[in-house]
């Protein structure tokens, strides 16, 4: 639930305009470069959530983009130092649980992922056929994960 639940909480760190570019960079702009660069690596150390997904959930993924398309020094400096702090701080911590609480530490990952499906997801599909295709491409996936971890496993 604690993983679920910081996940889900990132919604509240999103931009009113998501989607837009910030052009008017304040001191609270960098400020929210840097705390989403620390988050955004953090997620990237775990298994299964995208840094990625993260700048955008935070609504700054286009921001990043443009800031590094333009070579925006200052915006890539600020997202740079909150990932790299991240990396360094967050590869600590999730060592430390990983050894100490294993399963809870696992139970934590599990629960990021499911608030990660919880973020994105995009609404139910609107007619049958839509309805039909998502359902069929969800038990593909699901059919070629069940394969691909019977193929790990048998390998060891």
């Amino acid at each position: 639930m604690v993983g679920f639940l910081a996940v889900v909480s990132l919604v509240f760190f999103k931009d009113p305009d998501q989607g837009l570019i910030i052009t008017n960079k304040t001191t609270a702009t960098y400020g929210l470069l840097f705390i989403s660069g620390f988050f955004a690596s953090a997620a990237m150390i775990l298994p299964g959530i995208s840094g990625s997904l993260v700048f955008l959930i935070m609504g700054v993924y286009p921001t990043i983009m443009d800031g590094l398309s333009n070579l925006d020094w200052l915006l890539i400096l600020f997202t740079g130092m909150g990932i790299f702090l991240g990396i360094l701080s967050m590869s600590k911590v999730i060592h430390f649980f990983l050894e100490r609480y294993r399963t809870a530490a696992f139970a934590m990952i599990i629960g990021s992922v499911i608030g990660s499906i919880v973020v994105i997801f995009p609404g139910w599909p609107i007619n049958n056929k839509l309805a039909f295709i998502s359902i069929a491409t969800f038990a593909i996936g699901l059919f070629v994960a069940y394969l691909l971890g019977k193929v790990e496993y048998d390998e060891n």
